[in-house]
């Protein structure tokens, strides 16, 4: 896991980031990642929320099959949230209860951006710490209402999907 910048020592709930190099944050500091900049917002507005960074590098299918595997090897607080940064996974529903789908492009296009390079090179999986920065602050603006809500519920510990399967006799 690639350290999140300022995570609080008491927390109600988690938001885990999973994915390629856009969830480890390639190319910027420890500081700069969308996951530090969300916990910094997260910080000032006093929500009890730990954001954890477990993204990782490497191909396309490996990594996002990885990413599954990790997903199902962990457990989770029922207030917990996941983030998946994909390639084409649609209708990936990991919270019944909240799912919302979003597109980089999305992103970039309702954030007003003039004379901003947020890309470090031609892929839109390595954002520069500008292009983390606007990601962080726009996940925050559609996340905010739900974290609030999360804070006033009692925390549940759902196990992990393989530590549930029952070997065959």
């Amino acid at each position: 896991m690639r350290h999140t910048v300022d995570n609080p020592k008491y927390f109600k709930f988690t938001i885990h980031f999973f994915g390629p190099c856009i969830a480890i944050g390639t190319f910027v500091k420890d500081d700069q990642t969308i996951e530090s900049y969300l916990q910094n917002i997260i910080n000032q507005n006093n929500v009890p929320c730990r954001v954890l960074n477990h993204g990782q590098q490497g191909g396309i299918i490996r990594r996002n099959i990885n990413s599954l595997y990790r997903i199902m090897d962990m457990n989770f607080d029922v207030n917990d949230i996941v983030i998946l940064f994909g390639v084409n996974q649609k209708n990936f529903v990991l919270n019944e209860n909240f799912y919302n789908e979003f597109f980089l492009e999305d992103i970039f296009n309702e954030v007003k951006i003039k004379n901003c390079k947020v890309f470090r090179d031609n892929s839109t999986l390595h954002l520069n710490a500008e292009g983390n920065k606007i990601v962080a602050e726009f996940l925050w603006e559609k996340l905010q209402n739900k974290l609030f809500e999360k804070v006033e519920q009692p925390r549940q510990v759902v196990p992990a999907l393989f530590s549930t399967i029952t070997p065959p006799p």
